[in-house]
């Protein structure tokens, strides 16, 4: 396993960012682990969702980043984060493109490229869900 760290600044686009790291690392698995900074935009997909009735949110202002996990790899992204506003009320959900960061966000990144993380439909819940192989097979 390796850990990998990143600095992403003022503008830029956070899931759309943190894929672009998968991608350009060619990293087959990969969990965020640590996530400190801040938000100007956040889009999340609220919980209870299926396919068919997505309740996605967008909120913009001045938020802190209090959680960012998931996992990815080649082609799929599942990150939830949850942020607090200037009141510390806490919002989260799943992380959707077009978040985007304030003045920083700091990303620490595990990798394990012995493991594939991938997706396939699940028929029960509509979506794509983890598929974990190992060493690639």
């Amino acid at each position: 396993m390796k850990l990998l760290a990143y600095r992403l600044k003022a503008g830029d686009p956070l899931k759309e960012k943190i894929e672009e790291i998968v991608a350009s690392q060619n990293l087959n698995s990969a969990t965020v682990i640590s996530a400190v900074g801040s938000l100007s935009k956040v889009v999340v997909r609220m919980a209870g969702a299926s396919p068919a009735a997505q309740d996605i949110r967008t909120y913009e202002g001045s938020y802190e980043v209090v959680s960012l996990i998931g996992n990815l790899g080649q082609g799929r992204t599942h990150l939830h984060v949850a942020f607090s506003d200037s009141e510390g009320n806490v919002v989260g959900g799943h992380l959707k493109e077009g978040t985007i960061v304030h003045t920083t966000a700091e990303l620490v990144i595990a990798a394990d490229n012995s493991l594939l993380f991938s997706e396939e439909v699940d028929d029960r819940t509509g979506f794509g869900e983890l598929r974990i192989d190992k060493n690639g097979n």
